[in-house]
């Protein structure tokens, strides 16, 4: 309650995306600037406690983990790697999502949504790493990284996210990523629904991130 009432005070700030011109790059500077607002609240909270996560740039334990998206996000993760107009990136990102599905084939999962314990622990034991983790264990899309990312903090040690995905003293932040998301959906009615389905994009069922960009790629 306290993220939504901190983002719904400062929505006015967030670009107008019912305007039609142009709507998917107003999408994304509106979806970058409500996570910038998230990153900031949560930089006032660490200020204000004197505790700070001990996750660091390099450590990519997490990105092993079964990531979730919304339909919007993964259009908006498209869409902003489509503007990069970077070749390099396109390719390698093609290359990744491959790899990722092969993995994911032969590690015996389905398509099938499953958001249990055992099925998160079992994905992470087959050690599949995020298509977006680059060789330099940074993420390709940190910018319009996906909001259970964004909201993601351990304060234990880094060493013990190696070894399972549940770590005691580990912030999942998908209460706050469900508020992101929503206070961002719910903003303007051309961001609520799809205009070719007319599909409200609140009733999505969350869908594994490579899974859900890979249509755009393929």
């Amino acid at each position: 309650m306290f993220l939504r009432n901190f983002l719904e005070r400062n929505i006015v700030m967030v670009p107008d995306v019912s305007d039609p011109q142009n709507i998917e790059q107003k999408k994304v500077q509106a979806f970058i600037r409500l996570g910038n607002l998230v990153d900031e609240q949560i930089k006032e909270i660490e200020q204000n406690t004197g505790i700070h996560p001990t996750c660091s740039k390099g450590c990519s334990y997490c990105c092993y983990q079964a990531i979730y998206v919304s339909t919007i996000e993964a259009e908006i993760i498209t869409y902003w790697l489509q503007q990069q107009h970077d070749r390099n990136l396109t390719r390698y990102v093609k290359r990744r999502l491959k790899t990722w599905i092969a993995s994911f084939r032969k590690a015996g999962f389905s398509n099938t949504f499953d958001d249990s314990d055992e099925y998160k622990r079992r994905y992470f034991q087959a050690h599949i790493p995020c298509p977006f983790l680059t060789e330099s264990k940074t993420c390709a899309i940190y910018p319009v990284r996906p909001s259970a990312c964004r909201t993601y903090f351990s304060f234990a040690d880094p060493r013990l996210c190696r070894e399972d995905p549940f770590v005691d003293f580990t912030l999942n932040g998908s209460v706050w990523g469900a508020t992101l998301l929503m206070c961002f959906i719910t903003s303007h009615e051309s961001v609520r629904k799809d205009p070719n389905s007319g599909k409200n994009f609140l009733d999505d069922l969350p869908t594994l991130l490579p899974l859900a960009v890979k249509k755009f790629f393929q």
